[in-house]
């Protein structure tokens, strides 16, 4: 791939790619979404939903090594045959293009509702696209020191809860393991579609130096520290709140900084807000460029570029079309969510088994010729 020399990203970007395109929308909710499932034991699933992710990133990275020099586009024909490879190829693009959109519509709703009651939902939507194609339209490596630039805003998030939390009750999260096995693995689930979006492994692992074991370690440290990251933020959240008063708190997080002020700064919430939409735009353009690479490896007479406006003005008339009832909004992110567990843990996991049976027909092929 000729494209993927010029692109060539270090192992520190490959590791903040990651970050950024994990940590974004699921901050301000997970808590209250662990919460409805698993109580005070909410924490817990989160970990175990962390472990389970490691073991699919280990087989992710088995597929990826298989095929050093390709992306995730390129080598699935090679695996399933160019049809099928054609139709799931087809299948990550609508995916990517549903997750970019339903990121989107919740980041509409969520800044109208605390910050610009009386914008038009259009504008919000035209200036967060705009944004997102003009970097996507660009070269990953300029994408990946962008998001290792703005990733130093991530502590400080971290930092802005802990003082926030600092009068929190420990005792909230008593007694351990009450709401059960069947509710603390109910919760794993819900921690599980936070923690979807390792597409971006396969597709950068190419254009990522070192050697398939150095990149390996990059990704599980780069899984650790988004699972160390929401695992701050809910517990924080549960141990501020408790179990009585988080059933009726969607937005924990904000409420949270919401009662916090500094001499010089009043609303702690809103200033958190603003470094939260660089996490949300970091995400969105992932998924653009996951989109935008498919979309131009299908149709490879398309320039990438052209590919990069098409699927944004596709963004936008979602955005502007599209109803912004808040439960239609709940029910349309259920659905991708549902999606993204077989597209992004489903479907990798499928074709690293399908590449095992294939790699053992090739060994044994000859083998078997020799004997008989």
């Amino acid at each position: 791939m000729a494209a993927v020399k010029n692109e060539m990203i270090s192992r520190r970007q490959y590791f903040f790619f990651i970050i950024q395109t994990l940590i974004g929308v699921g901050v301000l909710t997970l808590p209250f979404n662990l919460h409805e499932v698993a109580k005070q034991d909410g924490w817990i699933s989160l970990l175990i939903g962390g472990v389970l992710i490691q073991i699919v990133l280990f087989i992710m990275w088995g597929l990826a090594k298989r095929f050093p020099d390709q992306h995730l586009y390129e080598y699935i024909p090679t695996i399933v045959g160019k049809v099928v490879g054609g139709l799931f190829n087809a299948v990550l693009i609508l995916y990517s293009l549903a997750v970019a959109a339903v990121i989107l519509l919740l980041f509409d709703e969520m800044i109208r509702t605390w910050l610009l009651p009386r914008t038009p939902y259009w504008i919000i939507s035209l200036m967060f696209i705009a944004l997102g194609v003009y970097l996507v339209s660009g070269n990953i490596k300029v994408m990946a020191r962008l998001y290792v630039f703005v990733s130093v805003l991530l502590p400080i998030l971290v930092l802005l809860l802990l003082f926030a939390a600092k009068d929190g009750q420990w005792i909230y999260l008593l007694p351990i393991g009450e709401s059960g096995f069947s509710s603390i693995f109910d919760g794993v689930y819900q921690s599980s579609l936070s923690l979807l979006g390792y597409l971006i492994v396969l597709l950068l692992f190419p254009y990522t130096k070192g050697t398939p074991k150095q990149k390996l370690v990059t990704i599980t440290f780069a899984n650790g520290f988004v699972v160390s990251f929401y695992f701050i933020t809910v517990l924080l959240s549960f141990i501020y709140f408790g179990t009585v008063e988080m059933k009726y708190v969607s937005e924990p997080v904000l409420y949270m900084l919401k009662a916090v002020e500094f001499p010089i700064i009043s609303r702690i919430d809103m200033f958190f807000i603003s470094m939260w939409i660089v996490s949300v735009a970091t995400t969105l353009c992932s998924y653009l460029l996951i989109a935008s690479k498919g979309m131009s490896h299908v149709f490879p007479k398309l320039p990438y570029e052209r590919a990069v406006l098409f699927i944004g003005f596709f963004l936008f008339c979602i955005a502007y079309f599209m109803p912004k009832d808040e439960e239609w909004l709940n029910v349309l992110d259920d659905y991708v969510s549902m999606a993204g567990m077989w597209t992004g843990v489903g479907l990798p996991i499928f074709l690293w088994l399908i590449s095992l049976v294939l790699r053992k027909r090739q060994q044994g092929g000859p083998n078997y010729e020799n004997r008989h």
